[in-house]
C-alpha cells in the first residue's frame, strides 16, 4: 500500500500484548530486556538498524539526564527493521484457555497506538503507544489483588479478562481485518 492510498484515523488503533511485570512494578516485553513499557506514552525508537552498524551518540534519557545511546538512520517503525512498539490485533485465545499466562507475574492487556504503523497480518507495530487497560483471569480473586497495584501504577483499568476487549473500546478501535502491509502514517 502506498502512502498515497493509506487509510488515515480519527483515533487510535487497539492491540492487545503481554509482559512481566517486575517487583519494581514495571511491565517489560516477555521476549526483551531493553526497555520496559512506561506508564503514559511510549515512544518507538530503534535501537539499531539493520542496514547500518550500530552507532551511538549522547541522548536525553527518561529524567532529562545525558545518556549515550544508540543513534539510528530512521525512525520507529520501520519496513525493513524490527523496531516499533508491538501488538497483536486481537487478544490470544491461550490467555482464556491457560489462566497461568495472565496471572501475574505474567500481564496481559491493551494498549492504543497511534502515528506511523507498520501493520502485519497477526499485528502492528506502532510509533506512540499506551498502556489503555489490563486483564486478569475470570474467576481467580488473587490475580485481581495482584493486578490493582500495576493498574494504579499505570493508571488504567484492571478488568476481568473477558472484559477486556469491551473496556479497550473506549480507547479507539481495532483496525480493520482488510488492512495488511500499511506503511504511512495514519493520523490521530
Amino acid at each position: 500500500m502506498s502512502a498515497e492510498s493509506a487509510p488515515t484515523f480519527s483515533e487510535c488503533v487497539i492491540g492487545y500484548r503481554a509482559w512481566r511485570a517486575d517487583d519494581e512494578g514495571l511491565l517489560w516485553p516477555l521476549y526483551s530486556r531493553h526497555d520496559p513499557w512506561l506508564p503514559g506514552v511510549n515512544t518507538a525508537r530503534c535501537q539499531r538498524s539493520w542496514q547500518t552498524r550500530l552507532a551511538l551518540k549522547w541522548l536525553w534519557g527518561e529524567r532529562d539526564q545525558r545518556v549515550f545511546g544508540a543513534a539510528t538512520k530512521h525512525a520507529a517503525p520501520a519496513q525493513d527493521c524490527a523496531c516499533g512498539l508491538y501488538t497483536w490485533r486481537r487478544p490470544s485465545r491461550r490467555w482464556y484457555e491457560h489462566p497461568a499466562l495472565s496471572t501475574p507475574p505474567r500481564i496481559v492487556g491493551a494498549v492504543a497506538s497511534w502515528g506511523h504503523l507498520q501493520v502485519h497480518r497477526d499485528g502492528f507495530r506502532a510509533e506512540h503507544a499506551c498502556v489503555v487497560t489490563l486483564a486478569y483471569p475470570d474467576g481467580v480473586p488473587a490475580a485481581a489483588a495482584a493486578l490493582e497495584r500495576l493498574a494504579a501504577r499505570y493508571r488504567v483499568e484492571a478488568v476481568p479478562l473477558s472484559e477486556l476487549e469491551r473496556a479497550a473500546s473506549r480507547h479507539g478501535s481495532p483496525l480493520p481485518e482488510s488492512i495488511e502491509g500499511l506503511t504511512a502514517p495514519p493520523t490521530v
